[in-house]
């Protein structure tokens, strides 16, 4: 019996050892990929802000949406986005699909002046301007980072 618990509490302590170098790992290179991964983002949502040579979708990698995001907006729905209707559709659908507009992560584009991108559409003779925030998260067990939150408000211009 001596033996069983024995080898029991060694099993837990490895796991245990295993656990704790993972989210070693996890805090100094996987959220310091977030962190390089948000400000690459900044730098080029600048470039297509001044620019304005194309959608927000274009900024954009498919991979990197979240699995609510992926679920919601077909991979070939959003490669084919390159006018302002489609566009617009796929931003209704993830404005319908975002939670929440509270910021839940250290990477985001909330609050950084130039990581917020504007971009004016128009439908149907209507001009909209659509302001686009995102926020940034790692895979605790691919240390990836993805969009987990896409925050996108959509105003009339009058």
């Amino acid at each position: 019996m001596k033996k069983r618990k024995r080898k029991i509490m060694v099993v837990i302590v490895a796991v245990l050892i295993i656990e704790f170098i993972h989210l070693f790992v996890y805090i100094n290179y996987g959220l310091n990929k977030s962190g390089i991964y948000i400000d690459k983002f900044i730098v080029n949502s600048i470039g297509y802000s001044i620019a304005q040579k194309g959608y927000y979708l274009d900024l954009i990698p498919y991979d990197d949406l979240s699995l609510i995001y992926k679920i919601i907006i077909d991979e070939e729905e959003f490669t084919a986005a390159n006018t302002d209707e489609k566009c617009f559709k796929i931003y209704n659908k993830v404005i319908e699909n975002t939670s929440s507009k509270k910021c839940s992560s250290f990477f985001t584009t909330i609050g950084n002046k130039n990581g917020t991108y504007y971009e004016l559409l128009t439908i149907d003779g209507i001009k909209y301007s659509v302001n686009h925030n995102i926020e940034v998260k790692t895979n605790y067990f691919t240390l990836k980072p993805y969009i987990s939150k896409w925050i996108i408000t959509i105003e009339e211009v009058t």
